[in-house]
């Protein structure tokens, strides 16, 4: 099941703590963007547990956001570009984290969701 959470259930890419990665978005259908958001899990989270948004830290640490309005006059800015490449800093962590990305849509209350699994070392 996909929404099964446990220390060993996923593969975890190692990563460094801090390291600039490339987090990639590519689309099966364009969406108005109005914000990228990413989120990581706080220090001494749960790892057995599954996941929920009390995990993840409050503040995401990385953020991109598209903000015309209103979103019906620009289209075209608000169109992300496909494939989508953020360049992100890692937060600084140890040992096991996921990160949570977002995607939040302009012109409804919709969002997509990605986690990510990774070893911080």
């Amino acid at each position: 099941m996909l929404d099964e959470q446990s220390a060993v259930r996923w593969h975890k890419p190692p990563v460094k703590s801090g390291q600039m990665l490339e987090l990639e978005w590519s689309y099966h259908a364009s969406h108005l963007t109005r914000r990228w958001n990413d989120f990581d899990t706080q220090a001494g989270w749960d790892p057995n547990r599954p996941l929920a948004r009390d995990q993840f830290e409050a503040e995401p640490f990385y953020k991109a956001e598209l903000t015309a309005q209103p979103f019906w006059e620009h289209q075209a800015e608000l169109t992300p570009p496909q494939p989508t490449i953020h360049q992100v800093r890692l937060s600084e962590r140890r040992g096991y984290h996921v990160v949570l990305a977002v995607w939040e849509v302009a012109d409804t209350g919709n969002a997509f969701y990605q986690v990510i699994d990774f070893n911080f070392s």
